[in-house]
């Protein structure tokens, strides 16, 4: 099977979907084919995806992807020293940028609790909760008035007044 390698104009309309996003597709791909004539923009439509879902197209897609998230990262990693401490907005940061990276299902999951951990939004409704109870503190009990302890206490109480 021969690899069909992609025009210099194919590559930049790919480019500029990248960039433009996918609701761009159909304007890049009528550049991309300026003489195509279909009845119906759904046609059309089809038309663009069935290009944009070509194998050829999508590797080369990601591979663009890759290069620019690895730019992103050096970016990042410039702008930041080694000695500076990791602050909590960068974190998100990075974590919001990993998030959109990744494509895997499992790794996305584990990536969003590490986010909503991060920024404290499940800790949110245990705290209100708690916030809500009311506590009620029960006086002594006549019982409780012949309790060893509570006679200590008013030993140590009466010797404490008679001092002052």
């Amino acid at each position: 099977m021969k690899i069909k390698t992609l025009t210099d104009l194919e590559r930049v309309c790919i480019a500029a979907t990248l960039t433009l996003g996918r609701d761009s597709l159909d304007m890049v791909y009528h550049i991309l084919k300026p003489d195509t004539t279909v009845e119906s923009p759904l046609i059309f439509h089809k038309m663009a995806l069935r290009w944009w879902n070509n194998p050829t197209v999508k590797s080369f897609a990601n591979d663009l992807r890759a290069i620019h998230l690895q730019r992103n990262d050096d970016a990042i990693e410039m702008e930041t020293e080694e000695d500076e401490p990791l602050t909590k907005a960068f974190l998100v940061k990075e974590l919001r940028l990993a998030l959109k990276a990744t494509a895997d299902p499992s790794d996305r999951a584990s990536i969003a609790m590490k986010l909503s951990d991060l920024v404290g939004l499940k800790g949110k409704d245990s705290e209100s909760k708690e916030q809500e109870q009311r506590r009620f503190y029960l006086p002594f009990v006549s019982h409780c008035r012949s309790c060893k302890l509570v006679q200590l206490f008013k030993d140590i109480s009466g010797q404490n007044r008679t001092k002052q």
